[in-house]
């Protein structure tokens, strides 16, 4: 289970004591959603392309070497594609 972080703000200051930042971004039209995970904590929300917020996340991501997840899928179907 993991908490899902209402704000931008206040997950962004939980991410100083996380080791890991993995994130995903998903186009969707005019508007991309981005999912981020460290550690039990999340933050989910879809933005409009040119919102300055999600150009801030995605600088910040960049700048703390946030990782780039492709996909998930079960660990069991990993090795059997």
């Amino acid at each position: 289970m993991v908490f899902l972080i209402e704000k931008w703000k206040d997950f962004k200051e939980s991410l100083q004591y996380a080791k890991f930042i993995l994130y995903q971004v998903r186009e969707r039209g005019e508007y991309t959603e981005i999912v981020i995970k460290a550690g039990k904590l999340a933050y989910s929300h879809e933005y409009h392309r040119d919102d300055p917020e999600l150009k801030e996340i995605l600088d910040f991501l960049d700048k703390h070497s946030g990782i780039k997840v492709k996909n998930s899928i079960p660990e069991e179907l990993l090795f059997m594609r």
